[in-house]
């Protein structure tokens, strides 16, 4: 299913533009079938890697059935993912000014200049192929700053 949502959002970020006239990223090279047995791939990739101490937290990714053949993949596409990267927070902020409470709430604390740096860096640790107590400790941060503004997440 990961694996299906990658292809998505990559075939996504290589659509062009509505004020453009190509695409916006590369479109990723076609792969050569694998063996029927072997995990379906489009793109050569290492794993990534899954490091955490906290047992809950182990538990869940593996109630979520994400594997490190997940995170590799996903690293792999990250040069065309992280292309993308400003057109989807663009989508991101504007679905944000079309909603009232939370347009509020962004209003009230920070701005959308103040957050797009923290935006983009916080996606970009999504694209590493990496989870560990880091990845998530910089997450439970940032939910508690959610928690703090009252900003539903």
């Amino acid at each position: 299913m990961l694996r299906r949502s990658v292809q998505k959002l990559v075939a996504w970020a290589a659509e062009p533009s509505p004020d453009s006239t190509g695409p916006v990223v590369p479109t990723p090279v076609a792969a050569t079938p694998e063996p029927a047995q072997s995990t379906p791939s489009f793109r050569e990739f290492e794993p990534g890697s899954i490091v955490v101490t906290d047992s809950a937290i182990r538990d869940r990714i593996e109630f979520t059935n994400l594997t490190t053949d997940d995170l590799g993949l996903i690293a792999a596409f990250a040069p065309e993912l992280k292309a993308a990267m400003d057109p989807m927070i663009d989508a991101f902020y504007a679905h944000i000014e079309t909603m009232a409470e939370p347009k509020s709430i962004v209003e009230k604390h920070t701005s959308v200049e103040r957050q797009r740096p923290r935006v983009t860096k916080y996606l970009e640790t999504m694209l590493l192929g990496r989870i560990d107590d880091t990845y998530f400790g910089i997450r439970r941060h940032v939910g508690r700053l959610h928690d703090d503004i009252d900003l539903d997440s």
